[in-house]
């Protein structure tokens, strides 16, 4: 009888400490989200902002008729971007001059990235980009230091982003 009262307590006590760890966690609700033209974005509490969808990111153009993104209010808190397979290019200065930004992934379905799509990200440090050629890119890493910054490709693609202009 001791023996079961042992296991009994034993198993309950594992139970206890399984459910304290991890029976109470809740999925992460985003900290901000909304709609731009096809695409959806969501930005996480630890500063992470996803875009979802299919299809070409809007422009956001900077004159005095700009159309401002829609995460703006938010730039200073963003670390990271990833932008999901679906989306079809990057739009003109969609991220500008968010400094905290360390950190981008851009999947093989980004055709174009438009100028200054990442200007003035100062703190970026890595770009990982899962397309096997080289995007068209019109000026869209202005004033960022590619020499603290690490872009990763495909293996067999490294040559082709070399040759490649701004890359």
């Amino acid at each position: 009888m001791k023996n079961i009262n042992s296991t009994t307590g034993l198993f309950l006590l594992l139970l206890c400490l399984l459910c304290a760890t991890g029976c109470n966690k809740t999925e992460q609700l985003p900290f901000a989200s909304g709609k731009t033209k096809e695409l959806r974005w969501t930005l996480s509490e630890d500063g992470t902002l996803t875009i979802n969808g299919k299809g070409k990111m809007p422009d956001y153009i900077a004159t005095d008729y700009s159309l401002p993104t829609p995460w703006e209010e938010y730039q200073d808190i963003i670390t990271s971007v990833v932008i999901n397979k679906g989306v079809t290019s990057i739009g003109d200065i969609a991220f500008a001059g968010c400094t905290n930004l360390t950190s981008v992934t851009i999947p093989n379905s980004v055709t174009s990235i438009e100028g200054g799509a990442f200007s003035g990200c100062t703190g970026l440090t890595e770009i990982i980009n899962e397309s096997a050629d080289p995007q068209e890119e019109r000026g869209a890493f202005y004033g960022i230091d590619i020499s603290a910054c690490t872009l990763r490709v495909p293996a067999g693609s490294i040559d082709d982003y070399r040759a490649a202009p701004a890359w």
